[in-house]
């Protein structure tokens, strides 16, 4: 049904104010997306592969067999095959009006930091002009951030992030993959990366790389075998032993993360650009709680409506838990969590609002176990 622009306006004029300040946000994300998008058209794109003639007629021949006649491992062959892109994916193009987006977008996302900002917007910038830059180790305790900002990053290049975990990888198939005519046989996670966001670059994000120090990969120790991922020669003819020939795979933006730099060999940190983060301070925390992780609970659970959260209250959490020793964000951020979902609960059984005061996250710090489980995964 066709709507006038009259009718928009009418409608628009009988919105609460704070439901057009967020038209008016998403209207102006979704203009500078759109303006980058145009930009893109300038942008840089590289060849990572081409497939060999006797591969492409290998996967011909499977082509004509029915799947009941497929062996499962030949299928996942032939579907990465087909799937594997051959060139990287456009870029937004590097200008002034892209660095003060590049900057809004960080200062939205993430809570201070702005020295380990200024260090990547030098990556950020060689990345954009080259199409390549040197691999990274973030290092810093658990819960300072070190996700966040990976994500974070992946908008401003808008590309996607692809988590890998060190201690996995070294136990499973690794960085080169298995070859195809084992049962069990996958491509190494380079090329799963690839395969699974259909681009040849990306945030190639490897977490624990200093727990993987114990673990032998399928060449010897897993971080001799990240020497060649991480050196520009090598990368570029990286053989994967499931497609069975070379792609260059030194388009892909990678980060590792450590708590540990002692346990990372001197050759592989000597291939990157070490970026160290500096314990989260109270008020980094607070400012966390407050513009991050609060608004996005409201927003999951649609209580807006149904909860007030009161600004002193998680000032007051931070200061107890902040006091006691914990600077790990995640902690914080469970007890938040399961305040505000009990909060939920409460409103739901009285259909009523209900503020979260101070109170309820003291009681929330007092019944919480002094030894947590540990959560798997990122931040």
């Amino acid at each position: 049904m066709y709507t006038s622009k009259e009718d928009i306006i009418e409608r628009l004029s009988n919105l609460p104010q704070d439901k057009l300040v967020e038209l008016l946000r998403i209207y102006e994300a979704e203009q500078s997306k759109l303006k980058l998008a145009e930009a893109n058209k300038d942008g840089l794109v590289f060849d990572i592969c081409s497939i060999p003639p006797e591969v492409q007629n290998e996967v011909s021949l499977y082509d004509k067999c029915k799947d009941s006649q497929l062996a499962a491992h030949n299928k996942k062959w032939v579907e990465t095959i087909k799937a594997l892109p051959t060139k990287t994916t456009y870029l937004p193009k590097l200008d002034k009006d892209y660095l003060e987006y590049a900057h809004e977008v960080w200062k939205e996302q993430v809570s201070g930091l702005e020295e380990i900002y200024d260090k990547l917007l030098l990556h950020i910038v060689q990345y954009l002009r080259t199409g390549r830059t040197r691999p990274i180790i973030m290092a810093g305790a658990p819960g300072c951030g070190k996700t966040r900002v990976m994500l974070t990053l992946g908008e401003i290049l808008e590309m996607p992030v692809h988590f890998a975990n060190a201690v996995q990888m070294a136990k499973g198939n690794g960085l080169t993959g298995s070859s195809k005519t084992y049962v069990s046989a996958c491509p190494g996670e380079p090329i799963e990366a690839m395969v699974r966001h259909k681009r040849g670059n990306l945030i190639f994000a490897i977490d624990e790389i200093d727990k993987a120090m114990h673990y032998a990969g399928h060449g010897g120790d897993f971080q001799d075998e990240l020497l060649n991922l991480t050196s520009d020669e090598t990368a570029k003819y990286h053989k994967d032993n499931f497609i069975g020939f070379p792609v260059d795979t030194s388009h892909l933006f990678i980060i590792m993360t450590a708590n540990d730099l002692d346990s990372i060999s001197e050759p592989l940190k000597s291939r990157c650009d070490v970026i160290n983060f500096p314990e989260p301070t109270k008020e980094m925390i607070t400012d966390i709680m407050t513009k991050h992780t609060v608004p996005k609970l409201l927003d999951t659970l649609k209580c807006h409506e149904y909860l007030i959260v009161n600004s002193t209250a998680i000032s007051d959490m931070v200061s107890v838990l902040f006091k006691s020793g914990i600077r790990d964000v995640r902690k914080f951020q469970n007890i938040v969590e399961g305040v505000i979902n009990s909060a939920f609960l409460k409103s739901l059984g009285t259909d009523a609002c209900v503020e979260v005061t101070s109170d309820a996250f003291l009681r929330a710090i007092d019944e919480t176990p002094h030894q947590e489980q540990r959560r798997i995964g990122f931040y």
